[in-house]
């Protein structure tokens, strides 16, 4: 099985310290395992274990959407200290993606014994480091609105060639309410890039018709010009109660 560099997309978290689990920022897959073996690996692609262990997961508590459970299976851990690492060990482990194959590895940001944590207290933590990261988004934002895209230009090539070209699409939205800035008139319109290189492949893209809120950026060194290129700054139109709760 073809084994690839696993990239799991949702807002980061990690546990700077054990207890409550607040103040977290960088681990995406949090979850409860048993340590099984030391310096080993469950992908053969792996030929340097000398940082790694083996764990089997016994609860995924928080996890990307639509990302494969992996409770009751083996997976590979990097860890940050070796010698700390003892078999039948219990731990809470926070963690990013790194490999993905017939097995799953996966990086530690920061781990912890099983029962310092409870679930509710890591989710909370989550949940705030969620929170902070879309009003620091809000902050930024030149312009924040609600609406429906009416109308999409044509993708757009740069003069100059570039295997990453963004290909911009200007799109035209009917501006339902502005939440946050000011606007002249009905309409706003800003660019996002169509392309699906690897620069661009988690930009958010549009169709007509997409509601939402969408959270404008001043393209670089174009005052008069708004753009989108990071997934953190739409939002359906269902959460607009909570952007809005975080504009206060």
């Amino acid at each position: 099985m073809k084994t690839t560099v696993l990239s799991l997309m949702i807002v980061c978290f990690a546990c700077t310290t054990p207890k409550p689990a607040t103040g977290a920022t960088g681990a995406k897959f949090i979850f409860r395992a048993t340590v099984e073996r030391v310096a080993a690996a469950t992908l053969p692609e792996i030929s340097d274990v000398s940082n790694c262990i083996v764990v089997k997961v016994s609860e995924v508590v928080s996890a990307p959407p639509g990302f494969t459970d992996w409770t009751g299976k083996s997976i590979t851990v990097a860890v940050r200290d070796i010698n700390s690492q003892k078999p039948e060990t219990e731990k809470l482990f926070y963690t990013n993606g790194w490999l993905y194959g017939q097995s799953l590895a996966v990086v530690e940001v920061h781990s912890t014994e099983s029962r310092e944590v409870s679930n509710e207290e890591v989710l909370a933590g989550v949940n705030k480091a969620q929170d902070d990261g879309v009003r620091e988004r809000l902050k930024r934002a030149a312009l924040v609105i609600s609406g429906e895209v009416v109308r999409l230009s044509d993708p757009e090539k740069q003069p100059v060639d570039s295997e990453h070209d963004p290909y911009w699409v200007t799109a035209e939205i009917q501006t339902e309410e502005v939440l946050k800035g000011s606007a002249e008139g009905s309409t706003i319109t800003f660019r996002f890039p169509s392309s699906y290189d690897i620069m661009w492949q988690y930009a958010p893209k549009f169709k007509v018709g997409d509601k939402g809120i969408w959270l404008l950026q001043r393209a670089p060194n174009q005052e008069t010009i708004f753009s989108i290129t990071e997934e953190q700054d739409f939002y359906p139109i269902e959460r607009k109660e909570y952007i809005q709760s975080l504009l206060k």
